[in-house]
């Protein structure tokens, strides 16, 4: 299993899309995508990545994420086995190629959320993947800035984050704004209009399959 496979995979006219969704963190990109599933049935389905770190009470190995050791994980990836691997908080994280090609070949398209540094990856090996970010409303960087600041400080209410987390979000979310054009599709989400960001979603990859 590797690359050239996926892509010759992607190049046949049956099959599924990869579909690259980046966002930074607080514009509800986990919500829209819930969206976009529940909207599109068995059309669309989600990639659900390896990761290092411990798995919580309430997460299922092989749904929330397949959780391997370090050990596991690094051989694997010499192996060749993953899209992209990204480090974050000390664990690993990475995509792997194998569980994407069944449902590729069956023609159900693929979303792979991912930050944009691992996108921007992806995007070098695999140009034919559809690409998506979903961007926080503002017509400025502060005005987006600010959108973001203040989901971020509403989430941190209830998971207890810490105001030096919700600072490093917001510089790296500085660093993605500006490269949302190097995507082929953005997707404003306003905040209590979440349903319109998910129309919208919907009507840009639907329209994608028509061309």
């Amino acid at each position: 299993m590797g690359i050239e496979q996926l892509r010759q995979q992607l190049r046949k006219p049956d099959s599924g899309r990869l579909i690259i969704v980046s966002a930074p963190s607080g514009a509800g990109k986990n919500t829209i995508v819930e969206g976009v599933l529940k909207a599109e049935g068995g059309r669309v389905q989600e990639s659900i990545s390896c990761t290092t770190r411990p798995r919580r009470a309430d997460e299922i190995d092989g749904r929330h994420y397949y959780f391997r050791t370090l050990t596991e994980f690094q051989e694997l990836k010499q192996q060749g086995g993953f899209l992209e691997t990204q480090a974050f908080n000390g664990n690993q994280y990475g995509t792997p190629l194998e569980p994407l090609m069944a449902p590729l070949a069956r023609g159900i398209d693929v979303i792979l959320v991912i930050q944009v540094a691992g996108a921007h990856a992806v995007m070098d090996q695999v140009p034919e993947a559809l690409t998506f970010f979903i961007r926080p409303a503002g017509d400025t960087l502060e005005d987006q800035l600010a959108q973001l600041r203040e989901q971020l400080e509403r989430r941190a209410q209830s998971t207890g984050e810490e105001a030096v987390s919700i600072r490093q979000r917001l510089e790296i979310a500085k660093q993605e704004l500006p490269l949302a054009d190097s995507y082929q599709y953005q997707v404003e989400n306003r905040p209590g209009h979440q349903e319109a960001a998910v129309a919208e979603f919907v009507r840009l990859l639907r329209q994608s399959r028509a061309t």
